[in-house]
């Protein structure tokens, strides 16, 4: 296939960028492209990001996750998708979030230097708009899931979260594997002797898997336990 044809075939498959397969594919080839290609690559997802709000956060992440292979990049591309990306990130709503979440892994390093750049200003209770977007990427973190989402978490809890975040992070609990979040993501953020759960996550809870690690705790409340079958970790969170 020559590789004008290519391009022509990758800039239908940008039609289908938004998901995979399509994603994967349009990352596997840009990094055989000539600097011109690539470049016209990421200008049509671009493009279509900003015609389709529906898709706009996964093309755009697209194109600022295949930035770094294109050869040469233009001041002009560089500055196009670094405007896209200031725009997703943080999101601003629950809805910005879960459309953030649709681009998968693309958007956790975006997150992740959101959440851990220290030049932010410092928390108060005067500044909401600054925890909440703290709170909105934690929650798009939890929607995408997975091993390298919960990475993500446990590096961002380890840097330090303001106390707001706490609900949220305990929300997120039911969306991962329940004794490896309790691990490295509640147990760092529960340093005091007492705890309290309520429906969120404990409503979707069969089990206490994980709580055997709560071992610092001398009180434990829990609430809407509605499917609780199995406290025997407790037995070993007591001991």
């Amino acid at each position: 296939m020559t590789a004008a044809k290519e391009v022509m075939n990758l800039i239908d498959l940008v039609g289908n960028a938004h998901k995979e397969p399509g994603r994967s594919e349009v990352l596997r080839i840009i990094p055989q492209l000539p600097s011109e290609e690539g470049t016209q690559i990421l200008q049509e997802l671009l493009r279509r990001g900003d015609q389709d709000p529906q898709r706009c956060a996964p093309l755009h992440l697209l194109a600022c996750a295949c930035l770094q292979f294109v050869s040469l990049p233009s001041t002009a591309l560089q500055t196009a998708c670094a405007e896209r990306l200031q725009r997703l990130i943080p999101p601003h709503s629950i809805k910005e979030a879960r459309d953030l979440a649709q681009a998968g892994s693309l958007a956790i390093q975006p997150l992740m230097d959101f959440l851990l750049d220290d030049s932010r200003p410092p928390f108060s209770p005067t500044e909401i708009p600054s925890w909440q977007s703290e709170i909105l990427c934690l929650r798009t973190l939890i929607l995408i899931g997975g091993e390298e989402a919960l990475d993500a978490l446990a590096d961002v809890v380890r840097h330090g979260v303001h106390a707001s975040s706490f609900l949220e992070l305990q929300d997120g609990w039911r969306y991962f594997d329940q004794e490896a979040y309790a691990r490295r993501v509640i147990l760092p953020l529960q340093q005091q002797s007492s705890m309290a759960l309520y429906k969120k996550p404990m409503a979707f809870f069969k089990t206490l898997t994980g709580f055997e690690h709560f071992t610092h705790l001398k009180e434990l409340r829990l609430y809407d336990c509605f499917k609780l079958k199995d406290i025997t970790a407790l037995a070993q969170c007591a001991a």
